[in-house]
């Protein structure tokens, strides 16, 4: 395309005045393209990828964050790493090349979305003038790829985490824990600052269960929240002998997001306090996110079907960011899920109650009905059946067994059954 021809679709200068942009730099820029510039560079993307290959270029040495993009020359808008050089005995096979066009799409920093993807890997298929059977089948072996690639991924960083909080962890007789603004805080420390905050006078309980009790207070000069999970019968106790307890699960899985790139409240302390060698409460913080308030409060809120489908929209992108990235939250409910506002414009959805994440979960089918029906259960008893359905629009393309008609069915009966006993969840 001459942008010549279509000054609407020239991408914008680069305000530091270079000609390479960095990726960290790109990923900011990304969202303000209009769709034409997108289009424009993602199919010369797709070109020169396959040109690339086809010259020998070890490509799966390269890690997605080390490529760049030349904005100015859009008929090679990639900047290849200066140490990338070709094979000069063999080309790279193809198996290898699907696990790096993979990485590089699903696993670099730039916030695209389905359709960008599909849109660079359709024009590198048809440089290779493939057929559109073979072009379904590549597809279908790269998406295969990117989800073994973000699984792998999803365990090792949630991993790390734990081993790093094993050796960061501050122990005493009764109780073990970790102060990340203070590493030297001792556990006793922290366990007496907690209990200090939980009986302040500008402590306030947001939520109070035989096993949860979440609370927003001060701690050591941080506007935190803090959630205690507490192991109350014996059958409990003996069943967190051999798991992590939840806190220590949302620890790890709060981190991991984070590091993730994905939107997750920062982890500031952990507490667990042990009597006879097992749990008996387990303390996480977080610290507190202002102006935010719960997806189900902002879906109820909007009145015009137009505004509640660009929310759904935005639950659903979210959502499959989530999965994208090698991580399954158990538990989609809308009231666990905060919305942000963002001084720019838009906002951010933070998930919630992350002991119930998941790092590199096998995704199957039933988990995705479970997900799906957690959040259109979780709508005001005003949204229509319709407006219900509208989730589902942008997901068979990933899952083409959900635009049947039974699939529909099973859906709405296990959310009016959820419905009839919300307490019980699907």
């Amino acid at each position: 395309m001459d942008t010549d021809q279509n000054p609407s679709a020239a991408p914008p200068a680069d305000p530091a005045g270079g000609a390479v942009l960095c990726s960290q730099e790109m990923a900011k820029l990304w969202p303000d393209f209009p769709p034409s510039t997108k289009n424009m560079l993602l199919t010369a993307a797709g070109r020169q990828w396959f040109d690339l290959w086809q010259s020998g270029f070890a490509l799966a040495e390269v890690p997605a964050a080390a490529w760049g993009w030349h904005l100015r020359h859009t008929a090679s808008p990639l900047a290849p790493p200066s140490g990338l050089r070709p094979n000069k005995r063999a080309r790279l096979s193809q198996p290898k090349m699907i696990r790096a066009l993979a990485d590089w799409l699903h696993s670099g920093p730039l916030p695209w979305t389905d359709r960008d993807r599909a849109r660079l890997l359709t024009a590198f298929m048809r440089r290779g003038a493939l057929d559109r059977a073979a072009r379904r089948q590549f597809a279908h072996r790269v998406a295969r790829a990117a989800r073994g690639i973000a699984y792998a991924r999803a365990r090792e960083v949630y991993r790390d985490v734990l081993e790093e909080t094993k050796h960061h962890c501050r122990q005493s007789v009764d109780c073990r824990g970790i102060w990340l603004p203070d590493g030297m805080l001792s556990a006793d420390e922290i366990r007496h600052g907690l209990e200090a905050a939980l009986r302040a006078p500008d402590a306030f309980v947001i939520k109070h269960s035989d096993i949860a009790l979440v609370v927003r207070s001060h701690f050591l000069g941080e506007l935190v929240v803090i959630k205690r999970h507490r192991f109350a019968s014996t059958g409990k106790r003996l069943k967190y002998l051999w798991r992590l307890s939840r806190a220590r699960r949302a620890w790890a899985a709060g981190i991991a997001l984070r590091r993730l790139g994905l939107p997750a409240a920062e982890p500031l302390g952990l507490l667990e306090t042990i009597r006879g060698g097992r749990v008996t409460d387990s303390y996480i913080i977080t610290r507190w996110l202002p102006d935010c308030r719960t997806a189900r409060v902002v879906a109820n809120s909007f009145h015009a079907s137009r505004d509640r489908r660009i929310a759904m929209d935005a639950w659903r992108a979210a959502w499959l960011r989530l999965l994208d990235r090698g991580m399954y939250h158990a538990d989609t409910k809308l009231s666990n899920a905060m919305v942000q506002a963002r001084d720019g414009g838009g906002s951010a959805l933070f998930w919630t109650d992350l002991e119930c994440v998941e790092a590199g979960a096998p995704l199957t089918p039933y988990r995705v009905l479970r997900n799906v029906v957690q959040m259109n259960g979780s709508l005001g008893a005003e949204f229509s059946l319709r407006d219900r359905l509208y989730f589902l629009r942008g997901l068979p393309a990933r899952w083409v067994w959900l635009r049947s008609r039974w699939c529909q069915r099973i859906i709405a009966t296990w959310t009016a059954r959820r419905n009839r006993h919300p307490e019980r969840g699907p």
